[in-house]
């Protein structure tokens, strides 16, 4: 980012990143690009800066004072140059009490595996108040889209697998758009789009967490000109994903989670990220654990196989048991790789987790493999039992489907260009076909999975975040973050939070 730069992903709030020191993209933040959807905020925002060096020593108290709530210093430009003011810029963020982020200029010529692993080295283990690391996409060094989208999704995975959350992808529209607009699955978007209203939002994302409005703001503290940024939500949303939370998949406490259907489909249970349940038509409430103080949020909610309870998972493993559904174990408290992203009962009355690594945890149900260790080309999102529940189902955000036990492979989106990310799954009636939702509300449907509609192409205030079937397969609801539902088929609207 020139002056302009990154910060991000904080799951709504607004701040502003600074000045990399490359040379400028050619539109400068000021253009859109085609396919690029107008996103204003969905409420409160933050206020925030991204610096480097061109904007000298800062003094971050002041800066703190003005009402700037975060901010994004700059590691280093490529591996060739190390930007001498990133740790006093690093440190003093930390000390004056503000949420504080890091960057890299991407050089697409490089290896960005040396890359991250400078910028790694750099930054430290990540804690409380740090943001994930960000890539400042604006340049293409003579290299082609291939190279470069290859590129970036190296970068991405890599600081994923070694920091356990979505790293931030920072870019303006038009030029994301002029290379290919590349899907670089899970990542987070801070925009730079200086001037409008309200921001233009790039494919495949279909929301923003950051905006760089401006590149010549003037900020108490800072000498010269700064970039500004805005954060898509409150302090506490903030807080919340420089914890850990709101990124790599998982939501802020605020964010909506899942839904699940009752046994007749005639209503269905919406979960929350702080564990509250919501219940409508002729869903039961059987209890919550909204209130409660838990590690990490909630991550989904699956129904007992007589649908007269649920089960509710956070992203340390832990399990929450309401109604006739059993406590047989967790991973709460145990060590995990990756974070638990998923939570499908058993007709054996058990339960199986998966975490983003595709890694798969069973309690009082049977274990038939997993991706665990394996390679990915994009991280895991969720997890679907077969009807015997002698197998199951996962699936990653690049739609990719991986089969274990008696769950038949049906075909998939990995390797098809997707606009949004796939956030979810669902298992027809017969276990011979499963829905595939993205956060774009589009909807894949294979085998004998019958399509009933998506809300692909139109308006969302907030991303999709997960769909459940009827059980009789003639229909589906779908769920946003904002807690919105929207039914197809014979899937009837029954209310909302």
């Amino acid at each position: 980012m020139n002056a302009r730069t990154i910060l991000a992903a904080l799951v709504g709030f607004a701040s502003a990143i600074s000045a990399c020191g490359g040379t400028p993209s050619p539109e400068d933040g000021s253009g859109s690009s085609a396919g690029a959807l107008t996103v204003c905020a969905a409420g409160a925002t933050l206020e925030g800066v991204d610096v480097s060096e061109f904007q000298g020593a800062i003094d971050w108290s002041v800066v703190h004072g003005s009402g700037r709530a975060f901010g994004i210093a700059r590691v280093s430009d490529g591996t060739g140059h190390l930007d001498p003011t990133f740790a006093a810029n690093y440190g003093g963020m930390k000390a004056a009490g503000m949420v504080r982020g890091s960057y890299q200029f991407f050089r697409a010529g490089e290896d960005p595996i040396a890359q991250a692993d400078l910028m790694l080295a750099e930054i430290g283990a990540l804690g409380a108040g740090d943001l994930a690391p960000m890539l400042d996409v604006e340049v293409t060094d003579g290299q082609s889209n291939a190279v470069i989208d290859a590129g970036i999704a190296s970068w991405v995975n890599h600081v994923r697998a070694a920091t356990g959350r979505a790293p931030l992808v920072y870019t303006a529209p038009s030029f994301w758009s002029s290379i290919g607009s590349p899907n670089p699955a899970g990542a987070v978007l801070v925009v730079a789009n200086w001037g409008p209203v309200c921001p233009s939002v790039p494919p495949p994302w279909n929301d923003w967490q950051v905006w760089q409005y401006a590149d010549n703001g003037h900020v108490p503290g800072i000498g010269g000109l700064v970039d500004l940024d805005k954060f898509n939500g409150t302090l506490a949303q903030l807080v919340t994903l420089a914890a850990g939370g709101g990124s790599d998949g998982l939501p802020a406490r605020t964010d909506y989670v899942g839904i699940a259907s009752t046994k007749d489909g005639g209503g269905y249970w919406v979960a929350k990220g702080d564990g509250g349940i919501f219940s409508f038509g002729d869903a039961k409430f059987y209890g919550s654990a909204g209130g409660t103080a838990t590690k990490e949020p909630a991550m989904g909610i699956s129904p007992t196989t007589d649908h007269g309870g649920y089960f509710l998972a956070g992203a340390d493993g832990g399990v929450f048991t309401y109604g006739d559904a059993a406590f047989q174990g967790s991973m709460g408290g145990k060590a995990l790789k990756q974070r638990v992203v998923g939570i499908a009962s058993s007709a054996s009355g058990g339960y199986r987790l998966v975490a983003t690594d595709g890694g798969v945890f069973t309690f009082g149900a049977s274990f038939h493999g997993s991706m665990g260790g394996k390679a990915l080309n994009a991280p895991v999102v969720g997890i679907a039992s077969t009807p015997s529940g002698n197998g199951y189902w996962l699936v990653a955000s690049d739609g990719g489907m991986f089969a274990f036990g008696d769950a038949g492979f049906y075909g998939s989106m990995g390797g098809t260009p997707l606009h949004a990310p796939i956030v979810g799954m669902a298992v027809s009636p017969s276990g011979h076909g499963y829905w595939l939702v993205a956060s774009d509300g589009g909807v894949f449907t294979f085998g004998d999975a019958v399509f009933h509609g998506s809300m692909g192409g139109k308006p969302l205030g907030r991303p999709v975040t997960g769909m459940a079937a009827r059980p009789q397969g003639d229909g589906y609801w779908l769920v946003a973050a904002d807690g919105g539902v929207f039914g197809f088929g014979a899937a009837a609207f029954a209310g909302r939070p």
